[in-house]
């Protein structure tokens, strides 16, 4: 079965060599239910939806970066990124 990609807000940072791998997402949604735990941040990119803060995940950070639309690299490269 092939996994589903879904836009998410990363809320963590990379950290250092000796810490687990893994980062802290919010995940986006269509599907609105007008819940006060959806935040609508609007992206041009994205179809009209919500953040989910009630429903944060925490997931190793090859899996996250390996559907990553953006690259830290390429925001590095614009100077979005100290």
């Amino acid at each position: 079965m092939v996994e589903k990609v879904r836009p998410a807000l990363v809320i963590s940072d990379i950290g250092a060599a000796s810490d687990r791998d893994l980062i802290t997402v919010v995940p986006r949604t269509t599907t609105l239910r007008g819940s006060r735990f959806e935040i609508n941040l609007p992206m041009p990119f994205l179809k009209t939806g919500a953040f989910l803060v009630q429903s944060p995940a925490t997931v190793p950070r090859f899996r996250a970066l390996k559907a990553s639309v953006t690259s830290r690299a390429a925001l590095e490269r614009k100077g979005n990124l100290a």
